[in-house]
């Protein structure tokens, strides 16, 4: 997955470089469905910069499949 992070003002590419670390273990853990580590790793995300819709997006998502499971046609490409 790729996400441009560099497109906006320098305030925001200094919030998305400083939660990146907490980014990418989200999506590690979402692709592995680690689904509870993920949403721990994109709360942190959304708690230091609301505005960041992709960690917003797939913490929604990882909220779900915890409570749900994963559909059995779950694909991740």
């Amino acid at each position: 997955m790729y996400e441009c992070i560099g497109g906006g003002i320098p305030e925001d590419f200094q919030k998305k470089t400083s939660t990146l670390s907490f980014f990418e273990d989200g999506m590690s853990n979402y692709l592995n469905q680690s689904f509870e580590k993920a949403v721990n790793a994109f709360e942190q995300v959304v708690a230091f910069y609301p505005y960041d819709l992709t960690s917003k997006f797939f913490l929604e998502l990882a909220i779900g499949f915890t409570f749900t499971g994963v559909p059995s046609n779950w694909f991740v490409v």
